[in-house]
């Protein structure tokens, strides 16, 4: 925006396009995200009066989303088990983010392929497998903007030798999420795999 303001001759308007064409999953897909709060007070600072205006450009229909997000309604006293599979030589980590209606209660618990589980019921913030395979894989909580928030998180199931230091690896295959809503209301909840 700067540059466009010193290469913008005097009365002229030299409008700004923005092309995002690569943006993360994870976050609560509501317009409360701080990259997406940011984005829109820029785009009404710098709006269609303004000498340097502002456009945004997102992608759409082009990271498979189908492979990636998923919908679950679960009644009071219900639980819904998603699949997750993790796949065989991934070498960066796997996160699943689940975002619970506000007020939801739930109850979620990760399972890897030969049983191994953790479980996080709030106020607890952050759970890790304690056992081996230790710190492979775990579970945090948070409450962002009155909305629940599930992060899990799963080693890379290979190796890295650019990963440098002791290197705790995952077991690929089909994991489990089971979310079990504790709640007198029934959950709406979303669920995004970060990108890679």
């Amino acid at each position: 925006m700067h540059r466009a303001g010193q290469m913008r001759e005097p009365g002229e308007k030299l409008p700004v396009v923005v092309n995002l064409s690569y943006g993360p999953h994870e976050g609560p897909h509501d317009g409360t995200d701080p990259f997406e709060v940011f984005a829109d007070l820029m785009i009404t600072y710098f709006g269609p009066a303004h000498s340097t205006p502002l456009t945004v450009v997102l992608a759409a229909g082009n990271s498979r989303q189908g492979k990636v997000h998923v919908q679950a309604h679960v009644e009071s006293g219900a639980s819904k088990v998603l699949p997750w599979r993790i796949q065989p030589g991934g070498r960066t980590e796997s996160m699943l983010q689940l975002w619970l209606n506000k007020g939801a209660r739930a109850t979620v618990t990760l399972r890897s392929p030969s049983g191994a589980t953790v479980s996080i019921k709030p106020p607890q913030s952050n759970v890790e497998y304690p056992a081996s395979p230790a710190d492979t894989f775990g579970a945090k909580y948070s409450l962002v903007n009155g909305r629940p928030c599930f992060t899990l998180y799963i080693n890379p199931t290979e190796f890295n030798p650019g990963g440098g230091g002791v290197q705790l690896i995952a077991e690929s295959g089909l994991w489990k999420v089971d979310v079990h809503n504790d709640g007198p209301k029934a959950i709406d909840l979303q669920g995004w795999i970060r990108r890679s």
